[in-house]
């Protein structure tokens, strides 16, 4: 609805403040209002659309939980969740325990009319937090997968994660599963170390040359850089085993590129919908080297579907918050 103000705080090159944009690009948004800072609590008295993850709104996340219930005191408030807390996620957020991220997230649901997230995962991670409310399942918009290239052998001899590099993403499981295998491969993660973890990357390099292997950390790419360089790696691999939904299956889908992943219910959930777009596999080790022996496992046969684009996704956002607040 375009009365509708749409919240997105943070950088641009953040992950969710790139799908926001994205999606407020699109003809169902494209002529609604954005604030890109966080409003004072009764600047509007129309409705309002927040895109959170909590790091964005506060340093922690009960300042974050605080800001955006004290806006919904004043006004209707819909919720685009992303990065929902597992509890079982044995991760630390800036030093703050998952156990206060879960209780962050249900305070913000439950201030909100609209919540909307990203799969039916996230949504029953909600439930198990408490959250009492309906939630509306809306699937991150996916470009159309590119063809693989004719031969498919010609690749770089590397292994490859991609997105901001951070810890519980699962960099360590696939240095360990490098350190077993002893191929003349190199590690690389395509996207930057997240801000504040340096310290991290260190200790990344130490284990890796530990395994006998090397990692590289590419840093920022564009759009069309990260394209080139996911279709150039040997072995694409998604590791963490904790995401609730993650742009990064999507990123390598647009590259052509199958990619092979540690399971997780949310992985489980799009192989369902999406059969034969993922390797799951609680081998990684194995996977690799097959994977290298016989590249063509690692890209999407042609005309394989992956989900909806960014125009019927903001068409999904944009209906769904014309009907909460009419």
């Amino acid at each position: 609805m375009n009365s509708t103000i749409h919240v997105v705080p943070g950088p641009r090159e953040h992950g969710v403040v790139l799908h926001a944009l994205q999606l407020l690009d699109q003809p169902a948004l494209a002529s609604a209002s954005v604030r890109r800072r966080i409003p004072d609590p009764g600047q509007f008295t129309g409705p309002l659309h927040l895109h959170v993850t909590d790091h964005l709104w506060g340093p922690t996340p009960g300042t974050a939980a605080d800001r955006i219930t004290a806006l919904a005191a004043g006004t209707s408030i819909g919720v685009t969740l992303h990065d929902i807390p597992d509890p079982t996620d044995p991760r630390t957020t800036g030093g703050t325990g998952e156990r206060d991220r879960v209780a962050a997230y249900r305070r913000i649901a439950d201030a909100a009319q609209v919540v909307v997230v990203a799969s039916e995962f996230e949504a029953e991670l909600l439930r198990r937090a408490g959250t009492r409310g309906p939630i509306t399942v809306i699937g991150l918009p996916r470009a159309e997968p590119r063809p693989a290239p004719r031969d498919p052998g010609d690749r770089l001899p590397q292994v490859a994660m991609l997105g901001f590099l951070h810890p519980g993403k699962g960099m360590e499981t696939v240095l360990e599963a490098l350190g077993r295998l002893r191929l003349d491969l190199a590690v690389v993660n395509l996207g930057p170390i997240a801000r504040g973890h340096e310290e991290y990357g260190r200790r990344l390099h130490e284990l890796a040359a530990a395994q006998g292997t090397t990692l590289q950390i590419s840093g920022w790419l564009s759009d069309a850089d990260l394209l080139q360089a996911a279709r150039a790696v040997a072995v694409p691999v998604l590791a963490h085993r904790h995401m609730s939904a993650s742009g990064s299956v999507g990123s390598w889908w647009q590259a052509g590129r199958r990619p092979i992943a540690v399971p997780n219910p949310y992985l489980s959930e799009l192989e369902e919908s999406f059969p034969q777009t993922l390797e799951l596999t609680d081998d990684l080790a194995g996977a690799i080297a097959a994977a290298w022996q016989d590249p063509a496992r690692t890209w999407l046969p042609a005309g394989t579907k992956v989900g909806a684009g960014p125009a019927e996704v903001a068409e999904q956002l944009a209906r769904t918050l014309q009907e909460a607040w009419s």
